[in-house]
Order: structure tokens, then sequence, then C-alpha cells
């Protein structure tokens, strides 16, 4: 039994699920917002038909609205490169890409450097592969 591959494979499985499950998360609470505000439904409404306590939603409302919940770097990185497929991208793409379409932000409010990029593709090697001839490109772990 090869229990690096299968850990490895458990990982990026594990990965996958937690960021499915905070994007629909992430909807979910979009769609209690707009049914409050434009649908005019109640705290107590909304939490019998979602399934979660009126006091859950009432947090969830009271959250600004308008700023979309911030996703890690790790998740913009995936969001972008998705749209490659399995091909190879510049870091410095990437990073530019990401700050363009206002996935991520520094807290310092600093501009993303591609080595940031770089660096946290490392740190995620069951979701990305870094190139090893000296290009600095990245691309999606195909699965």
């Amino acid at each position: 039994m090869n229990y690096v591959q299968e850990l490895a494979t458990a990982g990026a499985k594990a990965s996958r699920a937690r960021l499915a499950a905070n994007q629909a998360e992430s909807e979910r609470d979009s769609i209690i917002r707009q049914a409050n505000y434009h649908g005019g439904m109640s705290v107590r409404d909304i939490s019998g038909r979602v399934g979660i306590s009126h006091q859950r939603v009432a947090q969830i409302i009271s959250a600004n609205p308008i700023l979309p919940t911030r996703l890690k770097l790790h998740e913009a990185m995936v969001s972008v490169l998705r749209d490659f497929a399995t091909d190879w991208v510049p870091v410095a793409e990437v990073a530019r890409l990401i700050t363009a379409r206002g996935l991520y932000a520094r807290k310092d409010r600093t501009p993303l450097a591609a080595t940031q990029v770089r660096a946290r593709a490392a740190k995620y090697p069951h979701l990305f592969v870094g190139s090893t001839d000296g290009t600095n490109r990245i691309r999606l772990r195909e699965t």
C-alpha cells in the first residue's frame, strides 16, 4: 500500500471539499441577505427555511452585504488557474489577475507579490505544481 500517495489524495479531496463548502456557505449567506433586504422575509422565516438558528441568520444579515467574504489566497489562485485548466501560468500573471479581479487583497493593502503566490503554491502541493525549470510558473495539480 502506498500511504504517501493515499495521504496526498485524501488531503486534496478534503481541501476541495472545504473549498466547495465555503463557496456554498458564501452563496447561502448572500441569498439570506437578499431575502431579508429585498424579499422582506423576517429572520425567523429565513431561519426556518434554511435550517440554522435565528441568531446566526441575524449575524449574517448584520454583516456588511457590500463587502463580499474574503477569499484566502490559495482559493483565489485556484479560481484564476481554473481558467487555464492545466496550462502553466507565470506567477506574476496569477498575482496580476487576482488583483485585477479583486479576489484577494493583503491586509496591509500592499500589492500582491508574485513571490507570495509562489510561496503559497509551495505550501499547498496537493493543489498546485510549480515549475522546476526556473521559469517561475505554476498550474493546478491534475486530479
